[in-house]
């Protein structure tokens, strides 16, 4: 999720607590994957099913960038 929320220049801190808040409703889980120098690093997923309903949360105006938006 973090890609896609620093890619539509939002905080990803913020998007962050609203899926731990609303866990059971976006499906939300933790993977472990290794980055590219080997260390273990936590990935937030959700389905991509769930994947219009987190988008119709986020207010357009916050995003900066009129082409993302």
């Amino acid at each position: 999720m973090r890609p896609v929320v620093e890619g539509m220049r939002l905080n990803w801190a913020g998007q962050q607590q609203k899926l731990a808040a609303a866990r059971n409703g976006f499906a939300c889980m933790d993977i472990h994957t290794h980055d590219s120098s080997g260390r273990v690093q936590k990935m937030t997923c959700i389905p991509l099913r769930r994947y219009p309903m987190w988008l119709a949360t986020i207010n357009p105006a916050k995003i900066p960038n009129s082409a993302v938006r």
